[in-house]
């Protein structure tokens, strides 16, 4: 009986409280081929035109995924494309 009440309570309590998932869609489709490592998209991309300095990744700029994932050509494509 003990335990068909703790679990009663809790589903009372649990209707009160609004969790808020965290929403970590990537703001820009060049961060999200980087976060996905997916050098392919991310050229692809910069080919097209999307901008390396929009958006941030925990605080820092696109390029910076480039620099951790040490993909040389990727990052110096992205400062090619920032510097024209």
């Amino acid at each position: 009986m003990a335990k068909l009440a703790t679990i009663i309570t809790f589903l009372i309590l649990a209707t009160g409280v609004h969790a808020q998932i965290p929403d970590f869609t990537p703001p820009t489709a060049l961060l999200g081929a980087l976060m996905h490592n997916d050098a392919t998209a991310a050229r692809t991309l910069l080919q097209s035109g999307a901008d390396p300095n929009e958006g941030r990744f925990a605080g820092m700029p696109p390029v910076f995924l480039a620099i951790a994932r040490q993909n040389l050509d990727l990052l110096r494509m992205m400062v090619r494309v920032a510097w024209t």
